[in-house]
């Protein structure tokens, strides 16, 4: 009898779980929200809306878009970290979220523990792009010329704690090279 009890108590959840799942509503049943921590129109804020769009209409629900931009992105950070854990709120990152304790010690957030990937939506290439007058055409040729000013060439990136940022960072580090990063908006 005991044996027996245990084996109707060992398939009872098998039993009585499939019926209370789908009583359960599917997700999603209401929109999500997309926090792009960038402004409208930058490559992140392009990515993101190329991916809700099939998202949306394989879901049944709207992907909304929510440009949250400035300050290195942690703005949008802040705000997709204080959203309730519930996949309604999802946030396109980029490389610099993942440093952006270090470089924003006031964030109130830890990237590595508090955010969770979910999917890689892409990878970026480089390009150093230089003005007509700079007399380099190679990347041997610019980090001679950009030595060569001793830190009197400027380097334009998309903001502190950017990809772009980083890279100049770690292309100064490297090359053993110094020259000023200037953030753009």
């Amino acid at each position: 009898m005991h044996r027996r009890s245990l084996i109707a108590a060992s398939l009872l959840p098998g039993i009585l779980l499939p019926g209370m799942a789908s009583a359960q509503d599917r997700y999603p049943t209401r929109p999500i929200r997309v926090i792009v921590p960038f402004a409208t129109g930058g490559i992140t804020d392009v990515v993101a809306r190329v991916v809700a769009e099939p998202m949306s209409a394989s879901l049944g629900r709207p992907m909304v878009i929510d440009n949250q931009g400035g300050a290195g992105s942690t703005i949008g950070a802040a705000v997709a970290g204080r959203a309730a854990p519930d996949g309604y709120t999802l946030m396109v990152g980029s490389v610099g979220h993942t440093v952006m304790d270090v470089l924003y010690p006031a964030f109130p957030f830890k990237p590595a523990q508090d955010f969770v990937p979910v999917a890689l939506l892409g990878r970026q290439a480089f390009v150093v792009a230089v003005h007509p007058s700079v007399p380099a055409t190679n990347i041997a040729e610019f980090l001679a010329w950009i030595r060569s000013k001793r830190g009197e060439a400027n380097f334009g990136t998309a903001g502190i704690g950017s990809t772009s940022h980083l890279s100049a960072e770690l292309l100064k580090s490297m090359a053993g090279a110094d020259f000023t990063v200037v953030p753009y908006r």
